[in-house]
């Protein structure tokens, strides 16, 4: 793969917005990108709902083998849901693209994604422990996942064209950084039962919708903002 993004890929970036490879250079843009408070949003926003997905990652397995006695042969045909969920959710913004700007079809993903977590947090709070309690909110959760994570990828790139390497760059370490603490705590509050996973993919849900509406709504991207919709 080396070899070919060296050799077959040519450089996407104008001439005029290429830097030199200094480390200077790099500390200067991840330090300009780092206090743009429409990256930090963006990038936050994405890595909460990376963090669901996450936690589900890391303790479905235990959830579904162990505690409610999935053959371990069938476990695959259940995690094909989350894909069939995740495909419904990129299809969904691509339809919705015509019609609204990617911030809209961000807020829309997120009720969406707090919905399913929230759903199996109530479903297993309330003892209810069945596969389908926690599969088909999982699915839910990842429409909305489908929906989000293209937009808010975009949107953390849109300020920053002569800097869009460092700023891939960071927003993927925060991105796995921020979903390595959920699956770090799935792993060490598991009881057992389907609630630490369930709870955590709620909150980080939550947490995502909370930080759209406090950083991102506030400050949109260029292009992203809700109001030009309206106007056209």
């Amino acid at each position: 793969m080396a070899v070919v993004v060296a050799f077959g890929i040519p450089e996407p970036m104008r001439p005029e917005y290429r830097q030199p490879l200094r480390l200077c250079s790099l500390l200067r843009n991840y330090r300009s990108i780092g206090t743009d408070i429409s990256f930090l949003g963006y990038t936050l926003t994405n890595a909460l709902i990376f963090s669901g997905l996450f936690a589900f990652l890391s303790g479905s397995s235990f959830v579904l083998i162990d505690f409610l006695g999935v053959a371990p042969e069938h476990f695959g045909l259940f995690f094909a849901c989350m894909v069939v969920g995740y495909v419904t959710g990129n299809l969904t913004a691509i339809r919705l693209g015509s019609k609204l700007v990617p911030d809209q079809i961000l807020v829309r993903g997120l009720v969406i994604a707090v919905a399913g977590g929230s759903l199996m947090a109530a479903l297993a709070l309330s003892g209810v422990y069945n596969v389908w309690a926690v599969i088909l909110p999982q699915t839910l959760f990842m429409v909305g996942t489908g929906m989000v994570l293209p937009q808010t990828m975009a949107g953390a790139m849109a300020n920053f064209p002569r800097m869009a390497g460092s700023a891939s760059a960071l927003f993927g370490f925060g991105q796995m950084a921020v979903a390595a603490v959920a699956g770090i705590l799935v792993g060490h509050l598991h009881d057992g039962t389907s609630v630490v996973m369930a709870v955590i993919i709620a909150t980080c849900a939550c947490a995502a919708l909370a930080s759209y509406l406090l950083l991102v709504q506030r400050h949109p991207a260029p292009g992203f903002e809700p109001q030009s919709a309206s106007a056209q």
